[in-house]
């Protein structure tokens, strides 16, 4: 069972969060109540409040603290800097444990016993850590953090698949219903020349049948006779 006596992590969307201190970056009101983010649901209104009290942004009824003042202040390369300060005060015991070092099984494991983070929230609680860390540059190992720091969302981009003219021109033909054209014949080939001298006997030939046209003692013949 979680212990009620400690401080409960943050575990709201990282996005959610990112969002909310580029908002507050426009003005600063003197009370952070729910109709201060307005698009935000509330249930992760609920997750913003809680998380910005663990790490010091809020105080007494709501009130921004002035490390959140300063916070939302200055270029977004200062907000990173004053933001690790901010984690780094805020985590400071899961941070002792080394992270350089740590599993993510161990990592998952301090972060809940020391943050009172169980289950599902939990998940969410490492997951917010590690982007905010991801953001800030403070060093994680390769077991907690595959990516590195060098992301700023925490998501894996996929590269864009090239394929060769030649296949995507037949799969659109192929997804429109129609088939692939056969190439044209190259000048003199044998197909060409046959066409040609179909037509020319044609044209020499006046006294028979137009060309295409089957007679029908022609087709009498090739049938055989009648049998009566």
């Amino acid at each position: 069972m979680a212990d009620e006596s400690k401080r409960s992590a943050a575990y709201l969307p990282w996005q959610t969060f990112k969002g909310a201190l580029d908002q507050l970056s426009q003005g600063l009101p003197s009370r952070i109540d729910r109709s201060v983010f307005p698009g935000i649901a509330w249930n992760v209104q609920t997750q913003l409040f809680s998380g910005m009290r663990f790490l010091g942004l809020l105080k007494g009824d709501d009130e921004p603290t002035p490390a959140l003042a300063d916070l939302v202040s200055g270029t977004e390369e200062e907000r990173k800097l004053k933001l690790k300060k901010v984690l780094q005060d805020s985590y400071s015991e899961l941070i002792a444990v080394d992270l350089t070092k740590a599993t993510r099984a161990h990592f998952e494991e301090k972060l809940g016993e020391l943050y009172n983070a169980v289950g599902d929230t939990r998940v969410k609680a490492a997951r917010f850590f590690v982007s905010a860390a991801s953001y800030t540059g403070i060093p994680l190992s390769s077991f907690i953090s595959p990516q590195g720091n060098g992301s700023t969302n925490g998501t894996k981009r996929r590269a864009a698949s090239s394929r060769p003219p030649s296949w995507t021109a037949a799969t659109s033909r192929s997804r429109s219903g129609r088939g692939a054209r056969a190439p044209a014949s190259p000048p003199g080939s044998g197909a060409s020349s046959s066409r040609t001298s179909a037509r020319s006997t044609c044209r020499s030939s006046p006294s028979s049948a137009p060309c295409g046209v089957r007679s029908r003692a022609t087709l009498r013949g090739r049938r055989g006779a009648p049998r009566w």
